[in-house]
């Protein structure tokens, strides 16, 4: 009988240790997915924070040497000022709309012109468009119907896009560096945009990870620029996809249901006809 007493006692410690072991291991694991999440959410907002902050340190910079010029071009200094005062505003921006995104919630959701957030996108990147030599191509649809979001998050989709294009085309010596932005309606309730560039293109074993989570191609990406803009696209009920062209370059699709195909319900469907008639 004490051998027997002895054996379940000793059964029973070896349960418990197995028990904590895989306990502690679970806690562990949550710990790291935590600091996980805590290094995704740091570096997605170091992402795209980055540009604005560089462009009102070189707009300080420049207005800086305006003013202690022998004759101080106050003009030029004033209009650097207000940039700086414009990226200032969009960098509080970033932080209220991520604030709001990782909340999951539609707070301050209101009418877009996708057409404007284009436009702005291209005049914010404009120094980097230069620097870089690439020149932009817009083909904008008149009377777009509204769409129903954050401009914020969708503006900072709009510019990571045209920002990866750029940063692809860097290699780019063959041929002319272009983005070419495009917009239109998409079926009874959608608009549709495009942006292609014409660098490399996109390997087709990059394709299907193209927006996981820290998968990059770039040496200092963070892997999240995309993953995020996906995420972004369909919390508003859209959809963002990519593509490489035949001759050469990439292609970045978006959908996004209008204001009205909103309040009706889901965006109808659209065919493949219909998206390559936008395309076109």
């Amino acid at each position: 009988v004490s051998k027997i007493v002895l054996m379940a006692l000793l059964w029973e410690t070896m349960r418990l240790h197995a028990n904590l072991s895989f306990a502690n291991r679970e806690l562990r694991r949550e710990r790291a997915n935590r600091l996980t999440s805590a290094e995704a959410v740091v570096a997605s907002i170091s992402h795209e924070i980055k540009q604005p902050l560089t462009n009102i340190n070189l707009l300080a910079f420049a207005g800086q040497r305006l003013l202690d010029q022998e004759l101080p071009d106050v003009s030029a200094a004033k209009k650097h000022f207000g940039e700086i005062e414009e990226d200032a505003f969009r960098v509080n921006q970033i932080f209220d709309g991520f604030l709001k995104f990782f909340r999951g919630g539609k707070q301050d959701w209101q009418a877009v012109d996708v057409n404007a957030l284009a436009l702005e996108a291209t005049r914010l990147l404009g120094r980097d468009l230069d620097d870089h030599g690439v020149t932009t191509s817009t083909q904008l649809a008149s009377g777009l119907p509204l769409v129903l979001g954050h401009a914020g998050q969708l503006r900072e989709v709009i510019l990571n896009l045209i920002q990866n294009s750029i940063d692809a085309m860097a290699a780019t010596t063959n041929r002319p560096r272009v983005i070419s932005i495009a917009t239109s309606r998409l079926g009874a309730g959608a608009i549709f945009i495009s942006l292609q560039d014409t660098g490399p293109g996109i390997e087709p074993g990059q394709l299907a990870r193209m927006f996981d989570p820290f998968v990059t191609t770039k040496a200092k990406g963070t892997g999240l620029g995309l993953a995020i803009c996906k995420m972004i696209i369909e919390q508003h009920g859209g959809e963002l996809s990519a593509a490489s062209n035949k001759n050469g370059g990439a292609r970045f699709e978006i959908t996004l249901p209008t204001r009205a195909g909103r309040s009706a319900g889901a965006a109808s469907p659209c065919t493949e006809g219909e998206r390559l008639q936008a395309i076109r």
